[in-house]
């Protein structure tokens, strides 16, 4: 059984599941040069907190919560349009309730959200947040 596989995958597989909302990607740890395109991109980044395990009746549960960051990258001075018509995209399918699964995890979006947003020259850099929580159930 994967464990934390299956939350990365899951929160990951909404941008596969769109044809990458258009966009290139860099997802974690992959080869990736953001000075060899003009084009605009997105990053994203996982970070969970440590499980906090609880008890249901005789079924032991962890519960693991963290932030999923999506970074939107598109050329400087052209204006923020652009980059927040792609938030509300993806934003609309990381939405408050959702739930994304993969495997065995079922990962519950708690909230998501943007922050304001950077000139980063050459790009412009838009942060979406995504709070999450995921429940794993083991047999006691």
């Amino acid at each position: 059984m994967s464990y934390y596989f299956d939350i990365f995958a899951a929160l990951q597989k909404p941008i596969q599941d769109n044809a990458n909302f258009g966009i290139t990607w860099a997802f974690e740890n992959d080869d990736f040069d953001p000075s060899s395109i003009s084009e605009p991109w997105g990053r994203l980044t996982t970070l969970p907190s440590q499980p906090v395990p609880t008890e249901i009746g005789a079924v032991l549960t962890d519960i693991i919560s963290g932030i999923t960051q999506i970074d939107l990258f598109y050329p400087a001075s052209k204006g923020r349009g652009a980059a927040l018509l792609k938030a509300d995209e993806i934003l609309s399918v990381y939405r408050r309730n959702a739930s994304l699964l993969y495997g065995d995890a079922q990962v519950r979006i708690e909230s998501s959200g943007i922050s304001q947003g950077a000139d980063n020259n050459p790009w412009y850099h838009t942060y979406i947040t995504i709070v999450w929580r995921e429940f794993r159930c083991y047999a006691n």
